[in-house]
């Protein structure tokens, strides 16, 4: 399959013109997956990745508990982060909040990559594979239920 000098692949372009069109007209006026609210309302919560500690004293695949990422709510009042997901760049590393997980007004959490028992101050992603930080740079997103990418932090 090659590209066209306009960025198609043949044969399929016949329909091109009139779809760049449609899509045009979808973006200017916000509709359809480029309605703000395509996947839901975002969530108005003030809650943000404030660090990554991604690289673990001595070996990390062995320390997993010492990779952690402190999640900050500058919220006026508490946040349930039910339904929340933490992820890295891949498609392999997620952490679910767990249902009826609350972050207090100021309060801050930090999500650990190995297995403990979580608290009101850290909690727990269980990973026992590996670490899911990588030293030489990646992204975290956090996710409200609906989706939304709400933060993300880049380091490397």
């Amino acid at each position: 399959m090659e590209l066209d000098r306009r960025g198609r692949y043949e044969p399929d372009t016949a329909m091109a013109d009139l779809l760049d069109a449609a899509q045009a007209r979808a973006t200017e006026a916000g509709a359809g997956m480029w309605a703000p609210d395509a996947c839901g309302v975002a969530s108005d919560a003030d809650v943000f990745i404030e660090f990554i500690r991604y690289d673990a004293d001595g070996i990390d695949n062995l320390n997993l508990n010492d990779e952690w990422v402190v999640i900050k709510n500058n919220s006026p009042g508490a946040v349930d982060l039910s339904g929340w997901t933490l992820k890295d760049e891949s498609a392999s590393h997620r952490f679910a909040f767990p249902v009826g997980f609350i972050l207090a007004a100021a309060g801050s959490v930090s999500v650990h990559t190995g297995c403990g028992d979580d608290t009101a101050a850290d909690l727990f992603w269980c990973e026992t594979r590996s670490a899911v930080w990588n030293n030489s740079g990646d992204t975290g997103f956090l996710l409200d239920p609906s989706g939304n990418i709400i933060d993300s932090y880049r380091y490397g």
